[in-house]
């Protein structure tokens, strides 16, 4: 009884069986996550309306997509510190847990890459690593301003438009 500690401890198989049950519950919540639903700019995520649910990457039922949509923006937006070019035209706008969100559109990839340099350009904001691109073939970055955190987007939609979205969070 008093001999070889790890001879009859079952305490490395309960560890082993734990770290095989840690790592296939990784693996399924990676799974599972790989096969959600992109979110859609302004539909706001986990608290979004169920009966609103998209039917493919970037459609939404066109019954309620006029009544979803602000073009104008709320009041409390950081207009002094994300100021957004005079010939922006909004697609959507919003606030979103305690932060805003717009959604440009740009007549084509050209101008959608205008468009992000102007935005980009008069917030001050610098970038925080590399663009991703996303399976859309758009761009992903994540970006600082002096008072902001910018989560930016570009969405190629299939009539040549792109759609930019930018998340806004205050710092501090």
């Amino acid at each position: 009884m008093h001999g070889d500690p790890s001879a009859s401890s079952p305490r490395p198989r309960r560890i082993a069986a734990t770290a095989t049950a840690a790592a296939a519950a990784c693996a399924l919540l990676l799974g599972l996550a790989a096969c959600a639903p992109e979110p859609i700019a302004g539909q706001g995520g986990k608290d979004a309306d169920p009966s609103q649910q998209e039917s493919s990457w970037g459609e939404t039922d066109p019954g309620s997509e006029a009544t979803q949509r602000q073009t104008e923006l709320p009041e409390s937006f950081p207009r002094e510190q994300f100021p957004l070019p005079e010939s922006a035209t909004i697609y959507d706008t919003g606030e979103r847990d305690g932060g805003w969100f717009v959604v440009l559109v740009a007549e084509d990839e050209a101008a959608a890459q205008t468009l992000w340099d102007s935005v980009v350009t008069a917030s001050g904001l610098v970038a925080e690593g590399e663009a991703v691109e996303t399976s859309e073939g758009g761009t992903a970055l994540d970006f600082t301003g002096p008072t902001l955190r910018v989560f930016a987007l570009t969405i190629p939609q299939p009539d040549g438009t792109v759609l930019l979205n930018y998340e806004l969070s205050p710092i501090g």
